[in-house]
């Protein structure tokens, strides 16, 4: 046994713990925390729930009548009506729910314009 050399305890330990050692993260990828897996995932529920014409609210459907009802008087050239239905549809906005309101958000901007252009 002339070439090879005996390990000696002490020599032994530094190995086994340099082999417990967890590798050293490399340059390139950067040391964050791993994203938890979830195995049973719940299925997700939709923010904001589809309303049939049916299942509206009661201030939604007056909201929307006092719009169209701007509108009409508004293709009609009759500016003072179709600002006091324009008042009304706001009124009603304010007790719409959030869902309800992003609905109508745009359509009263877009009338709010065209009412202060005429």
């Amino acid at each position: 046994m002339k070439g090879k050399k005996k390990k000696s305890a002490l020599g032994k330990a530094k190995w086994t713990a340099a082999k417990k050692r967890k590798p050293q993260q490399s340059a390139h990828k950067p040391a964050g925390k791993k994203q938890a897996t979830n195995k049973n995932p719940m299925p997700k529920k939709p923010l904001n729930p589809i309303l049939l014409p049916n299942k509206q609210s009661k201030d939604f459907n007056v909201c929307n009548e006092h719009y169209q009802k701007s509108q009409h008087f508004l293709k009609e050239s009759k500016i003072a009506e179709a600002k006091l239905e324009y008042k009304k549809s706001l009124e009603a906005y304010l007790g719409l729910e959030y869902h309800e309101k992003k609905e109508m958000y745009g359509k009263l901007i877009q009338l709010y314009n065209s009412l202060m252009k005429s």
